[in-house]
């Protein structure tokens, strides 16, 4: 496939599994808890897809929202996927005025991911 994927979640447990099973899909993937990490990330590499959590640490879960928006701005060949624990109906909104291409609601069984990732990479 030769697409590559960047995963922004700051929960190390789901961090892990997403990674191994993108990488399981022969996706080539970079992942990271930190906002300043993806950052630099994403000045050194194209990304097929962006994988965006929400939360981010922050209480009211919508952290990532301004993730989102960074990527749509600078690299809007970067698809962007939420994958968040937040189904508020303006949280979406907001995601998706942002530009966020898909929003998924955790816990989201991994082959539903992996075929969104593959969606949005167009490999399907």
């Amino acid at each position: 496939m030769g697409h590559k994927i960047m995963i922004l979640e700051d929960d190390e447990a789901i961090l892990s599994i997403l990674t191994r099973k993108l990488t399981s899909q022969l996706f080539e993937v970079d992942s990271t808890p930190e906002i300043e990490n993806a950052k630099k990330l994403l000045e050194k590499t194209a990304y097929s897809v962006a994988i965006v959590d929400l939360g981010l640490s922050h209480l009211d879960h919508t952290g990532g929202l301004d993730m989102v928006k960074y990527i749509n701005e600078r690299y809007p060949n970067t698809r962007i996927l939420v994958y968040t624990g937040n189904d508020n109906p303006d949280v979406r909104d907001l995601a998706s005025q942002y530009g966020a291409d898909r929003f998924m609601v955790k816990p989201v069984q991994l082959d539903e991911l992996s075929m969104t990732v593959m969606s949005l990479c167009g490999e399907v």
